[in-house]
């Protein structure tokens, strides 16, 4: 962006304005483009955070996969932490390209990120439930509500 002007210089909430020119000082802090600045930040943990879970979402249905009921078997749950609070840091994004998906009274959904966000609360409890137990036989019907997320599915 060029502003014209008549050579000078001055500086206006984090912008410089100096020999027609007009530029962002980006080092400041508290200027007119540290909003920008939290914006990027918040939109690149959502990044970051949505491979890192994608990752361990893809290890875990590979374990679903294996369909070992054995009474000594386990599935690490998902640590969610860090990728819901990136959701909520980012919501405004999330919102804003009409992606941060909603349920509606009476049960119906339009897909996005909460819903995914349901989705894999829901495998965690399945997991957890499939940990908490050391029968074979509860170990299989989890595994059988496990399916959904299995990365075979389908195959």
């Amino acid at each position: 962006m060029v502003i014209s002007s008549v050579g000078f210089r001055f500086q206006l909430e984090g912008v410089i304005w100096e020999e027609d020119s007009f530029q962002p000082d980006v080092g400041e802090s508290s200027g007119l483009f540290s909003g920008v600045r939290e914006w990027i930040t918040d939109v690149e943990r959502l990044r970051v955070s949505t491979i890192a879970i994608r990752s361990a979402f893809f290890q875990r249905s590979e374990i679903i996969g294996y369909k070992d009921n054995s009474s000594s078997a386990m599935i690490p749950p998902l640590d969610l932490s860090l990728f819901k609070d990136a959701v909520m840091q980012a919501e405004w994004f999330l919102v804003e390209k009409g992606i941060m998906g909603d349920i509606f009274e009476g049960g119906s959904s339009r897909s996005g990120m909460y819903t995914q966000l349901l989705s894999l609360d829901k495998m965690n409890t399945y997991i957890q439930g499939f940990n908490e137990t050391s029968n074979t036989a509860d170990k299989a019907t989890t595994l059988t509500q496990l399916e959904y997320w299995d990365r075979d599915r389908g195959s």
